[in-house]
């Protein structure tokens, strides 16, 4: 949420300037979802979400559209689209507070982001 630290399930729409590895989405806001945060690194977890199907060597969540989040079309939460980016950059007109996932879906992105950790990705 603007000036609030971000919490797992937020969901921001991000500038390739924020993701510390760089992001081949273009000019276009990737969507990402929070799956960690870790106020000691100063670091929040995120997921990238793509419309396009994922490629078969990816782990991939498929999510619905939810417009009170701004995700118009059906995507994927995948394996492939993990990115740290910095807290500092939550909340900015770079990283811009979209809204958090409904409940049922907070915890299947929760627990995919898990099983992701268990089997190492």
């Amino acid at each position: 949420m603007p000036g609030v630290a971000p919490v797992p399930a937020d969901i921001y729409k991000a500038s390739r300037d924020v993701f510390l590895f760089g992001d081949a989405h273009g000019d276009s806001p990737r969507p990402i979802g929070v799956a960690k945060v870790d106020d000691v690194l100063g670091i929040g977890q995120a997921l990238g979400r793509t419309t396009q199907r994922p490629r078969s060597s990816d782990m991939a969540l498929e999510s619905p559209s939810d417009s009170a989040c701004g995700l118009s079309k059906t995507g994927w939460w995948t394996s492939r689209h993990q990115q740290p980016v910095l807290l500092k950059h939550y909340g900015t007109a770079k990283c811009q507070y979209a809204g958090s996932l409904a409940p049922a879906q907070a915890i299947e992105f929760l627990d995919f982001y898990k099983k992701m950790k268990m089997v190492g990705l």
